[in-house]
């Protein structure tokens, strides 16, 4: 199942860039959050800015720094991102905030060894950065390796005892090592400190939802209106109205998935699923899962419950077809081999 991405662009647009102008080369640097907040949803003109900048003066590590950001996150060019960064470092490669760009540019194209070494880099040159520091944890956690998080997080507690996003990723350390309890402990304080804080909510609402805690729903409502447009916190809490029975209820979020992100297959095949086994609307039912193999053609589970549905529907020479397809593409498939027996006898 898909999860909300605790590296993404809110964190990159949020993180203080540097960058130095074009009349002081020093690399003592400036502040430059607003041009890269004035770039979302017109970095097409930001670009310009910059490419002009960097036409006068086109070494600046800051400037080509921040182009680089501007072509990861906004254009999703990786390449050009690549190029302009390493512009700059060898320009000075004494520049932390390059490397921070770097590790961001190789979280991007799944080299995350890389991504790691360049934070650590990064810190190298600037032991106090916190942002730095918080972004290592997280990718110690994204590959693993929950003992180094932790360990980059205790080091962060230390700079600063009240950063949400500190206790958060500590919870979700906790929660991948099965110390569900802790990892509560942790969201909850997250969520003390800034109330308005999305990912633990959301994470409150995952576990209280799987206890069959009444919590488990406020969480995820919660999270729901905090971010609106987020698709898979919205099939999440379909899940949970799914298994609470509140099958009506959960198609309508099923379907709120799909208006927010068309290809999301999950949301087709369980609303698929509800129509076939909850409402034994079997032309329904086709309908969904014939739109899961749209997406995802070799969905056997999709394929095979179509066959059910025919099979209901009394259309036995269709369901046979479609329970040897999956039997063709999966042998073992016990649930087919059941199926076709069953036709046979």
């Amino acid at each position: 199942m898909r999860r909300v991405f605790i590296w993404g662009l809110a964190l990159v647009m949020s993180f203080l860039i540097y960058s130095c102008d074009s009349k002081n080369n020093s690399d003592e640097n400036k502040d430059t959050a607003t041009i890269i907040e004035q770039g979302v949803g017109q970095d097409d003109v930001v670009l310009m800015q910059l490419n002009d900048s960097l036409k006068n003066d086109p070494s600046n590590p800051g400037l080509l720094t921040r182009r680089a950001l501007i072509f990861l996150t906004l254009n999703n060019d990786a390449n050009r991102a690549l190029h302009d960064i390493n512009k700059a470092i060898s320009v000075n490669p004494d520049f932390p905030k390059a490397y921070f760009v770097l590790a961001d540019i190789y979280y991007q194209m799944g080299k995350f060894e890389k991504c790691k070494n360049a934070l650590k880099k990064s810190l190298n040159l600037n032991s106090q950065d916190l942002f730095t520091r918080i972004r290592l944890a997280e990718v110690y956690m994204l590959i693993g390796d929950l003992y180094n998080s932790m360990e980059e997080l205790k080091l962060c507690l230390e700079q600063d005892k009240n950063n949400p996003r500190i206790f958060y990723l500590m919870g979700y350390n906790c929660k991948l090592a099965g110390d569900t309890v802790t990892a509560i402990k942790r969201f909850e304080k997250a969520v003390s400190l800034n109330s308005d804080y999305v990912d633990p909510s959301f994470q409150l609402g995952i576990i209280f939802s799987e206890q069959n805690n009444p919590a488990g729903e406020d969480f995820l409502n919660k999270a729901a209106s905090l971010a609106p447009e987020s698709a898979e916190i919205v099939f999440t809490r379909a899940m949970y109205k799914q298994k609470k029975g509140l099958f009506d209820e959960a198609i309508k979020d099923y379907e709120a998935t799909l208006i927010l992100d068309p290809k999301f297959t999950e949301a087709y095949f369980n609303i698929g699923f509800i129509e076939l086994v909850e409402k034994l609307s079997y032309d329904n039912a086709i309908d969904m899962f014939d739109k899961v193999l749209e997406n995802d053609p070799s969905n056997l589970d999709a394929i095979y419950n179509i066959g059910r549905a025919y099979e209901a529907k009394s259309m036995f020479e269709d369901a046979y077809k479609y329970y040897k397809n999956v039997l063709k593409k999966k042998p073992d498939y016990q649930l087919a081999i059941d199926a076709l027996n069953r036709i046979k006898a």
